[in-house]
């Protein structure tokens, strides 16, 4: 305890020790409870992307593992709070349906998933995706800018 109030003495820390114990014991346990959660992720999550990924290798059909990313993609992107967030304010000012506007992130994600899965099956390089689409996006803004 002489510590923290050396601490509070030299005016390291602004405010007092009762609040900063507090501090110290909320990190502790938001600490603890990260740590319950990505041992549960790891022990679980994992285990179940290791064998669904295991068991669509095996059907030979890229075209299953392709719909699948896609598919992945979209929900993934659908169920994202912070995309439903941003749904909202966008769709207040722009009056826009809000699900139209996260259908669309959401087809962009599965569309880029898919593309991503493309690229590792194929064993194509990066760089490659990267300048078209980055040329494509450029494109884009400078003919269809206002």
């Amino acid at each position: 305890m002489q510590l923290l109030d050396w601490f509070f003495i030299c005016g390291i820390v602004d405010f007092d020790s009762d609040i900063f114990i507090d501090f110290l014991l909320s990190a502790l346990i938001v600490l603890i409870g990260q740590l319950l959660f990505i041992t549960g992720a790891d022990h679980s999550i994992v285990k179940i992307g290791k064998h669904s990924g295991s068991a669509l290798i095996k059907f030979k059909r890229t075209w299953i593992i392709l719909l699948f990313g896609a598919l992945f993609g979209f929900f993934a992107t659908l169920a994202e709070p912070d995309i439903q967030i941003l749904a909202g304010i966008v769709c207040a000012v722009n009056r826009i349906p809000k699900i139209l506007f996260m259908s669309i992130i959401g087809l962009g994600v599965g569309l880029f998933t898919m593309i991503a899965y493309l690229r590792i099956f194929k064993k194509l390089s990066i760089k490659i995706f990267a300048h078209v689409f980055i040329c494509t996006y450029f494109h884009i803004c400078i003919f269809y800018s206002k």
